[in-house]
C-alpha cells in the first residue's frame, strides 16, 4: 500500500544487491544524487499499474526472434592472474550484468577461459571479465579499448553483425593478448 499523492523513486535489481541494479537512462529517470538516475512514480488517488519496461531501458523490450540471434564466444587469457577459487565469469548487458551467473571455462588448460552465449544479431553489448564472481573482482578495462561505463571506469564494447562471432583473446585487464 502506498500513499496517494506521494512521490516514489525506485529501480529494478537483477539479484539481491545494489551492484546488480539497473542503470536507468536519464531520459526516463530523475537524478538520484549519486551521479545516476532512478525511476520516478507520482501516485494519484486511484490504483496504478505501471507500463512494462525493459531492465535498464525506458520502454518495453522488443522480442528477440530466433532467426535474429547469433552465437558469440568471449575469450580471456588469465595467464597473468591468480585465478579465483570461484572461477572466471563474464558480466555484461548480454546477460543482465550479474557477475556470478555466467561462468567461463578453460577447457584445454591453456589459461584461456571461454563462454559462448546467444545474442541478438546487430546488437551492441557492453561487458567485463570477472576474476571470481563479484564486482570488486572485475577487470579494470583500459581507456584505449573501453567505453565509458558512467561510473568512472570503462567496459568492453561489442557490436555484433549477423554472423556467429568468436572474439579475439584478450588478457584480463588489457586490450590485447
Amino acid at each position: 500500500t502506498a500513499l496517494a499523492g506521494a512521490t516514489y523513486q525506485y529501480k529494478f535489481i537483477n539479484g539481491n544487491d545494489w551492484p546488480l541494479s539497473e542503470v536507468v537512462p536519464i531520459e526516463c529517470g530523475i537524478d538520484d544524487g549519486f551521479g545516476g538516475s532512478n525511476r520516478n512514480l507520482i501516485l494519484g488517488n486511484n490504483d496504478t499499474t505501471l507500463n512494462v519496461v525493459c531492465f535498464g531501458a525506458c520502454e518495453n523490450c522488443a522480442p528477440v526472434m530466433p532467426q535474429d540471434s547469433v552465437s558469440v564466444t568471449f575469450r580471456v587469457n588469465m595467464s597473468n592472474q591468480n585465478v579465483s577459487a570461484n572461477g572466471v565469469h563474464l558480466a555484461g548487458s548480454i546477460q543482465g550484468w550479474n557477475p556470478a551467473t555466467t561462468a567461463m571455462l578453460d577447457a584445454d588448460g591453456d589459461n584461456v577461459y571461454e563462454v559462448t552465449l546467444t545474442a541478438l544479431a546487430g546488437a551492441t553489448y557492453q561487458y567485463k571479465f570477472i576474476n571470481g564472481n563479484d564486482w570488486p573482482l572485475s577487470e579494470v578495462v583500459p581507456i584505449e579499448c573501453g567505453i565509458d561505463d558512467g561510473l568512472g571506469g570503462f567496459n568492453r564494447n561489442l557490436i555484433l553483425g549477423n554472423n556467429d562471432t568468436t572474439l579475439n583473446v584478450v588478457c584480463f585487464g588489457a586490450c590485447e593478448n
